[in-house]
């Protein structure tokens, strides 16, 4: 901060000459200070919304495992009643 206050009161011919060089290296830095403010809030937002999708694709892997399971119960029972159906069939002599 001491060489931002040399070169504005170390101005003796009357110029803005230090108040340019102290402007342009102030809007660095504030770039600078932006910049990486706003680039971890992408990163967070990025790795947020990558937290969502992994629970998101957990969530359906799991859904899909029940209804996987439900429908190889429900094509058992299908064989079982089939197989009764036969049995009862060949009982009545039905053809």
């Amino acid at each position: 901060m001491s060489f931002y206050g040399y070169v504005l009161t170390h101005n003796e011919d009357g110029t803005y000459d230090g108040v340019k060089i102290v402007s342009s290296t102030l809007g660095n830095i504030l770039a600078l200070v932006l910049g990486y403010y706003f680039g971890q809030r992408q990163v967070q937002e990025f790795s947020r919304q990558t937290q969502q999708a992994t629970e998101q694709r957990d969530m359906f892997r799991n859904r899909f495992s029940d209804v996987s399971t439900q429908l190889e119960m429900r094509q058992k029972e299908y064989r079982d009643l089939m197989s009764d159906l036969e049995s009862i069939k060949r009982e009545l002599g039905v053809t």
